[in-house]
């Protein structure tokens, strides 16, 4: 039986958040950064 699951590869490492790399949020350093793309910061839930 074939799985009709779409594979992809997530390029931000599981990000939820990001914003433009001008900008520093306040909420920036409770996160995790993960990855720069182009001209925008992507960050996930910081795992400790």
């Amino acid at each position: 039986i074939m799985d009709d699951e779409i594979q992809f590869i997530d390029i931000t490492d599981g990000a939820l958040f990001y914003h433009a790399d001008y900008i520093t949020p306040g909420w920036a350093k409770t996160k995790q950064r993960t990855t720069e793309i182009g001209d925008h910061i992507f960050y996930r839930w910081d795992v400790k």
